[in-house]
């Protein structure tokens, strides 16, 4: 046993010792594309995306937290425009926007000045804030658009006066369609507009309605005070289980009634 084991130990010696020495390997310079490729050829994707009708809903829903793991941000729900958070979109968020050409087929929103604080003040006042025009005009599939290859350009002239506008989708005027509101004392810093509303306009009435009873007669229900609210605060008035289904519900605003 012993002579097998210095045997052993004898040839894997004297195999080392053939090894020929490998000097420390250097720098490679790698190939940044397969070898077989001869020239350069421009890379080729192609994605496939769904054109679903979720897509037509509005990116930023109201019902969401958008900075919770962002610096400065909290656990809340974003149930309106805030200001610390950068909206993306077909308009930059540190530009002040005019609307020219109004009545005509060039109207648009068109580039009027920088802002470093997204507010247009100063020279940019009375002009859109594009962070606020991200935030209460861009569907989702603007943004996947804008996302994958710039946007949907309805003009794109690269000759004479260079000029390209984006077009936002063609929102349904049904379930997809969507209100925003914002109630901020700022509201002259982001927009035309120097009037801010604190609520939604609440339109004073009262009225029954009478409806069969399943056991006989009929009962009567008197409402007062009929409101336009958003979802988020309609869903505080919604209770049990019925509270998650209510939030998944294809719908933005909500008639708020009080029973008389």
């Amino acid at each position: 046993m012993k002579r097998t084991r210095l045997l052993f130990a004898s040839i894997a010696l004297a195999g080392a010792a053939t090894l020929p020495y490998a000097p420390p390997a250097g720098a490679l310079n790698l190939g940044t594309q397969p070898l077989y490729l001869g020239g350069s050829i421009p890379p080729v994707v192609m994605l496939v995306t769904p054109k679903d009708h979720q897509l037509f809903k509005k990116a930023y829903d109201d019902f969401s937290d958008l900075d919770q793991f962002l610096t400065g941000g909290d656990a809340a729900l974003e149930i309106t425009y805030k200001h610390s958070v950068d909206y993306y979109g077909y308009f930059d968020s540190f530009k002040c926007y005019e609307y020219v050409n109004a009545g005509t087929a060039n109207a648009r929103f068109s580039p009027f000045g920088s802002t470093t604080d997204k507010y247009c003040t100063g020279g940019n006042a009375g002009k859109w804030a594009g962070n606020f025009l991200n935030w209460a005009t861009m569907a989702r599939i603007d943004v996947m658009r804008k996302l994958l290859y710039g946007g949907f350009r309805v003009v794109d002239a690269a000759s004479g006066t260079p000029l390209t506008v984006l077009a936002r989708a063609t929102i349904p005027v049904e379930g997809h369609s969507w209100a925003k509101h914002y109630g901020g004392s700022d509201i002259a810093s982001l927009t035309p507009f120097s009037t801010a509303l604190s609520t939604p306009r609440n339109h004073t009435s009262s009225t029954s309605n009478t409806i069969p009873n399943t056991a006989g007669g009929t009962r009567t229900f008197t409402v007062s005070n009929p409101r336009l609210v958003t979802k988020v605060e309609a869903a505080r008035h919604v209770s049990g289980l019925w509270r998650p289904i209510f939030t998944m519900l294809p719908f933005e605003n909500a008639v708020l009634l009080t029973r008389a």
